[in-house]
């Protein structure tokens, strides 16, 4: 797809202190081990922590040594927006359709989903945990963050599906009708529910079959 920012091939490709940074991050128990490096700037490194579940630790390490390495440095600048195409045939839902653990596929059935919207230059991403996050085009069916440095996010046509796709380095979605996940979604709430008054039901019928105890023959 040419996207430049991602995943692929066993690497990441993170956007570091305005600089793109290639390289890939792991651990086991009580080791969590980083290593990146940046061809337009020169630089590298590697972070071993003996110590898990450590990643917010890493990132900061790699973005102060960033910081510090480039600080003499012109840090790079996102490619400028491109004309506006025709983007209403992308809006819409897209369901998760390649969660990362398929034990828990039906959760991101039912939450996984993102809605494209059109906005002022470009789409607008919509996630219910999330802040809506404008995507802005860099190429024919290109888009990245505001944040990104070089196209993050693909939309293309499934030949197979005939329905748009929106992928990125780590999520691929197709574009579906949002009914049958909210309907789903509002039946489950409302079982929830049910099964949440169940308590409350029950306190009022023992405190009736009480008061039916007590009452004089």
């Amino acid at each position: 797809a040419g996207l430049e920012h991602g995943y692929g091939l066993g690497m990441f490709a993170d956007v570091e202190g305005k600089t793109i940074l290639f390289g890939h991050d792991g651990g086991i128990e009580g080791f969590t081990s980083y290593y990146g490096y940046s061809r337009e700037h020169g630089i590298g490194g590697v972070v071993l922590l003996n110590a898990e579940n450590a990643r917010p630790a890493i990132r900061a390490i790699v973005r102060e040594s960033v910081s510090f390495l480039l600080r003499n440095q012109t840090p790079s600048s996102p490619p400028p927006a491109t004309s506006r195409p025709d983007l209403d045939q992308y809006t819409g839902y897209y369901a998760d359709e390649a969660p990362r653990n398929e034990v828990l596929r039906f959760l991101a059935y039912l939450l996984g989903g993102i809605t494209l919207s059109a906005g002022p230059d470009g789409l607008v991403e919509e996630h219910w945990l999330e802040e809506p996050r404008p995507l802005i085009p860099a190429g024919p069916g290109k888009f990245r963050l505001e944040s990104d440095l070089a196209a993050s996010r693909i939309l293309f046509n499934d030949p197979l599906l005939a329905v748009p796709v929106y992928a990125s380095a780590m999520s691929y979605h197709v574009r579906t009708s949002p009914w049958p996940h909210r309907l789903v979604l509002a039946v489950l709430t409302l079982c929830i529910l049910l099964f949440l008054s169940t308590p409350v039901y029950g306190a009022i019928w023992f405190w009736r079959w009480l008061r039916g105890r007590q009452r004089p023959l």
